[in-house]
């Protein structure tokens, strides 16, 4: 696979993956990022995986944020 598809891959999952987890964060996020993860692990590193789990991971990481800091 060519650097500019693999970065066209991440780029892609990436946004979907945020995009997804904002809609329901508390159910959606978590799956997603289990789900990539299991991914990385059965099937090795790959554009796909890491921007599904650096994107939800992102979401969650926001939400405990908000959660422990409340405005």
């Amino acid at each position: 696979m060519s650097s500019v598809l693999s970065l066209g891959i991440f780029t892609l999952a990436l946004m979907v993956s945020t995009e997804a987890s904002k809609r329901d964060p508390n159910k959606i996020a978590g799956t997603v990022l289990l789900v990539s993860l299991v991914y990385l692990g059965l099937y090795g590193p790959s554009a796909l995986g890491f921007g599904l789990s650096i994107g939800s991971g992102w979401a969650l990481l926001n939400q405990a944020t908000l959660r422990m800091f409340p405005e």
